[in-house]
């Protein structure tokens, strides 16, 4: 993303980030490079075990390696994550 706009001051100070007394006032916006409009797996398939007797797709260890970013939706790495909490 490109940003264009103004530096200004905050009404009132903005807790969420580091910048606490001052904000961007966007007056215009570009992509500069879209994300990929499909999934290279699907969640569904990617959280049944390779083993599976079934005749739907199975995400394989490679493929699985090569998206790791993907599946950090998958339900048992949000519940690793979680357990683990800041302590990795």
């Amino acid at each position: 993303m490109d940003v264009f706009g103004s530096v200004a001051r905050t009404p009132s100070p903005v807790s969420s980030c580091t910048q606490s007394d001052v904000e961007i006032r966007v007056q215009k916006l570009f992509v500069v490079s879209a994300a990929e409009p499909r999934l290279p797996l699907q969640i569904e398939d990617a959280s049944r075990p390779e083993s599976a007797d079934t005749e739907l797709a199975v995400v394989k260890l490679d493929t699985r390696l090569d998206n790791r970013r993907v599946l950090m939706r998958e339900k048992e790495y949000e519940t690793l994550i979680t357990s683990y909490g800041t302590n990795w």
